[in-house]
């Protein structure tokens, strides 16, 4: 692999490709794949070969098409799936407490959980319901990839963590939830 060009999302990317005595590109921050894929299409040519590993989401489709477009041929090769775990009880409870109006505010780490979230809700006859729960939440993302998925979704971030760590996106919606809350009802009652 030392003679192939390695593009990395971020420093734990990059970070591993180190440890692998690996050299790699880390295309811009924000990190999402608008920059790996104006990465690649700055730095490849018409018929070169772009493999892109997956890793829990499919690629989207613009980028494939974008890339396409170009004259690039493109393989996605998914490491791995995320999806529904054996034990749906948790998941169950979730989806129904904040149906429920139990929380207050939503934590994402990735957008495949707020799909995943969606997609349960619906299997449970609740989505338009999950929905509404959803608008009243309010929803810290860890990051743009992540705050981009759930906007695809029709869902609002009112938070988003930078740099993208979960101590800081848990420091940041402690910090700033009670606010937002407290403007939001305000906003309701004026």
């Amino acid at each position: 692999m030392r003679g192939i060009q390695l593009v990395a999302r971020g420093n734990k990317p990059m970070q591993a490709l180190k440890e692998f005595g690996l050299l790699g590109v880390n295309v811009a921050k924000p990190h999402t794949w608008h920059e790996v894929q104006a990465h690649l299409l700055s730095a490849l040519e018409a018929g070169q070969h772009a493999v892109l590993l997956e890793y829990g989401e499919a690629m989207p489709a613009p980028m494939l098409r974008e890339l396409g477009f170009a004259g690039l041929r493109v393989t996605s090769l998914p490491v791995y799936r995320c999806a529904f775990p054996l034990d749906t009880g948790p998941l169950d409870a979730s989806v129904r407490d904040c149906v429920l109006g139990g929380p207050d505010v939503l934590l994402l780490s990735s957008g495949t959980q707020a799909l995943h979230f969606l997609k349960y809700a619906e299997g449970l006859g609740l989505l338009s319901h999950a929905r509404e729960a959803l608008n009243r939440l309010v929803i810290v993302s860890i990051g743009p990839a992540c705050s981009e998925a759930a906007a695809d979704l029709g869902l609002r971030i009112d938070l988003e963590a930078n740099p993208h760590k979960m101590g800081i996106l848990v420091r940041l919606a402690a910090e700033h939830t009670p606010g937002i809350i407290e403007k939001r009802r305000l906003l309701r009652a004026g």
